[in-house]
Parts: C-alpha cells; structure tokens; sequence
C-alpha cells in the first residue's frame, strides 16, 4: 500500500475516531502515525512517541481503535506499535499482535515484578507503584461502599491512628478494591509525602520473593519492606498455599505493626475462607478492621457509568445508561466493557447508539440475557409502558402539570419503580423532573395503599 493511500486510511480512521471520543481525548492520536500495511498479513504497524503513551492508549482506547481499523482496512487487522524509547544509542521498539502488546522485556503477562530498591535508608526516590489516577475524587459511593470508603479516607486523613491497622477490605472482583486502596496511597502521599508508601500486587511481592532468594538477596527483601511505612498488598489471595512467601510475609507484617506502621490488605474473600494459610497469619488479618465490599447497587452502577461518560466525553443516550445499569449486576469492569463494546459496533456498523441497539449488542455478546420485553424494568421502560397505559404524555408525567390523571399515572411511575428497580427515592425523584424525596414516597404510598391502584399497576409490566 502506497504511503499516500495508508496516510488517507488512517485519517479515515481518526476520523470515525473522532465521532465517538471527546477532543481531549483525540489529543493522544495526534502523535501517531502510520509506518506500513501489509496487505497479505493484514499488519498496520503504527509508530508511537513512548512507552507510557503505548500504555495510556492501549488500556483506555484500544477496543474503539481496533474497531476502527477494522472498518476502515475492511479485514480484522493486527495492530503493531513501533516505539522510540532511546535506550543508550539505540532506539527500542515494541510489538503488539492480535493476542496483545509484547512487553519490553518479554510478554506482558510474564513481564518481571517492580526491581526492588534495596536501599533501606528513607530516600525520596522511592517508586511507590500508586496509581495517580485513581483517587477519592473520583471513586463513586454508595451504599455498597461506604464503610470501606469512610475507613479508608479515615486511614489517609490519619496514618498514625492504629484503631484500623490492618485494614482487610474483601469482596468480589471489579468493585473497586483496587482503586479504594490506591485512592487511599495517593491522598496519603499527598498530606504526608515524606511517608514511604509501597503498593504492590501479591503476585509482584511473590515474584521478588523468589528473585530474593536466588540471587541470595533475601536479607536485603526483607530490610526493604520494614522500612515501609505504609505498605498496600492487593489480593492477598494469592499468597495461600506459598508457604515460604507466608513465612517472610509474617515476619514483615509483625514488623510494620510493631512499629506503628500502616498494614492495608486486598481480598476476595473474608479471612475465614482462606483455605491454605497457617492461622497465626489470619489472625493477624484479624487484628484491625475487616471491612467487605459488595457488589454495586443499580443506582451505584449508574452514577459510574454517568461519572465514567461525563468525564471521558462520550457520547450515549440516558436511557442506554439506565439499561445497562439495570441488566449488568457483576462488576465495574463488566460495566466499563460494555460502553467499550456499544463504542466499538457502533464504529463498525456505523449506527446511532439507541436502545434497541444496545439490547442487540450487549445480548448478541453475552454480556447481558435476552430479556422478555415484559422484564425490562428500567425507569425508561417503566415511563413509557405508563404513559402508553394511562395515555398521557411522557413530558406531561415528567412536568409539573398536576391533573388528576397526569398526576396518578406519575404516582404509579413512582409506585412501580421502587418496586421493581435498585433505584432510592431520591434518584427516583431526580428522574421525574426533579420532584423530592416526601412526595416520592407519598406517591408511592398512595399506590401502595389501594389494592386496585397496585393490581393495575403491576398489570402494566
């Protein structure tokens, strides 16, 4: 493929880009370009200024770019990065094929933990593997997390207290663990940046565990980790059955809590079900506050989703947002995956984002059941079922006209909402023009309180 034509395809590509992200967003494609296609391979390879911005796009823009690509090259395309990394006189380059993104030194799954410094003497260049774009500001509460933010926002404000050391915050994977704890090293860094903060995986700790002990490095590990101040282990799981790594990890931990220092703790499951560790280790666990995090509540799920488009620029549809919070209960990951999967086929097939394109994409996926229409009980659908039952009109129920029928079928709205999705009374309030959360609950009590008023509501559905 000519130069000329291969530049004329990629702004194609920018282009269909740009339909779909915001203009800060589109800011880190301007440094791209692409080197070369190979029409018989179906191998665009594309040259990238560093590293860390081969990173940055891959983690938050790589569905959308492969879909993209896809449409524009008309074939399922590998995606190759050239990187210029200056390393001595040479530059480096790195690879990604259509399985993922080789790693400098190797594949990105089998890359080597963090390099200890063994330095044990507080210096201020300390690597403390926090991610700072995970914070307090913009970790989304509710109900399902409100303990474990509250104690971990206590923790940050205050190192020295002891009431919570260790925090042992537990629960399934994608509710924000990870993000809660990091959210907690960033504040801390921040009040107190004389502190040396270390978060570490317990699969990067295992791995310089081992490195330790071959390069007979073991004394240095261990002087290493009780020099921390604030050491943040994450999915202390995957220690069970490591007896060794068990055994260095008891005597670190007794360390730091001897001397006051700050011990936090990530799982996914309470310390009673950790099949595979001695119980001197759990009962340490034990000794500050055990702390679970749930799985989000509807209402939850959807101010992530708002927070997530809001801040990112993107471009769906309310009701697009109320649907996926209602069908998709697991996680935030799963939540995430399916705006990337609506953003990426709607590139592809290039199609409006409604809510009958949703269904069909999230369903034909997997990612959500097909439903029976009569099951989809999102707001929306409750509003709209209403109002065609009732036969007035949806601005009229979401106005302030107060008409005896406008105003009964608003109540059933109100009734049949609470019934039927996670939604509060004041979110349900917000969504019907604003109205508080008394006269959602007098709404819902006038319903409640006559049998046949509830009979024909519940027929709607």
């Amino acid at each position: 493929m000519s130069d000329n034509n291969l530049k004329e395809r990629w702004t194609q590509c920018l282009d269909l880009l740009r339909t779909k992200l915001s203009n800060q967003q589109m800011e880190w494609f301007k440094p791209i370009r692409p080197k070369s296609y190979d029409e018989e391979e179906h191998k665009l390879i594309l040259t990238v200024p560093s590293n860390y911005f081969l990173d940055y796009v891959e983690t938050n823009f790589r569905t959308l770019l492969h879909a993209a690509v896809y449409r524009i090259f008309h074939n399922p395309t590998a995606i190759f990065y050239q990187v210029n990394v200056i390393k001595g006189d040479r530059e480096g380059s790195v690879e990604e094929s259509s399985t993922g993104v080789e790693a400098r030194e190797g594949k990105r799954g089998n890359k080597l933990a963090p390099k200890l410094v063994l330095d044990t003497p507080k210096s201020k260049g300390l690597n403390s593997g926090l991610n700072p774009q995970q914070t307090f500001e913009n970790f989304i509460e509710g109900k399902s997390n409100k303990l474990s933010r509250s104690v971990a926002q206590a923790i940050a404000d205050n190192p020295s207290q002891q009431t919570f050391n260790p925090l042992f915050l537990w629960g399934p994977s994608g509710v924000g663990k990870t993000h809660l704890v990091n959210a907690l090293g960033v504040r801390l860094q921040k009040l107190y940046p004389t502190r040396r903060v270390l978060y570490i995986p317990a699969h990067d700790f295992l791995v310089q565990f081992t490195e330790s002990r071959r390069q007979n490095k073991f004394n240095e590990f261990i002087q290493f980790y009780q020099s921390i101040e604030v050491l943040i282990v994450d999915d202390v799981h995957e220690f069970t059955s490591q007896m060794k790594t068990l055994e260095a990890f008891f005597h670190i931990f007794n360390h730091l809590h001897q001397n006051g220092r700050k011990i936090i703790l990530t799982c996914d499951r309470p310390p009673s079900e950790l099949v595979g560790m001695e119980e001197r280790m759990l009962s340490r666990f034990r000794w500050g506050i055990t702390v679970e995090m749930e799985r989000p509540e509807e209402e939850l799920r959807y101010n992530i989703l708002m927070s997530k488009i809001l801040r990112g620029g993107l471009r769906i549809p309310e009701e697009v947002v109320q649907y996926i919070a209602h069908t998709i209960k697991s996680n935030v990951r799963e939540l995430e995956g399916a705006i990337h999967s609506l953003q990426a086929y709607s590139i592809v097939e290039n199609a409006e984002i409604t809510l009958e394109f949703a269904r069909h994409v999230l369903e034909k996926n997997a990612i959500t059941k097909a439903q029976p229409k009569s099951k989809r009980t999102t707001f929306d659908y409750i509003l709209d079922r209403v109002a065609e039952q009732m036969g007035v009109e949806v601005s009229s129920i979401l106005g302030r006209g107060r008409k005896a029928d406008v105003a009964l079928a608003r109540q059933m709205v109100m009734y049949l909402a609470s019934r039927h999705t996670d939604l509060s009374t004041p979110r349900i309030g917000t969504l019907l023009g604003g109205r508080s959360h008394t006269t959602v609950l007098h709404g819902i009590d006038v319903i409640a309180d006559d049998e046949e008023l509830k009979n024909k509501a519940e027929k709607m559905l």
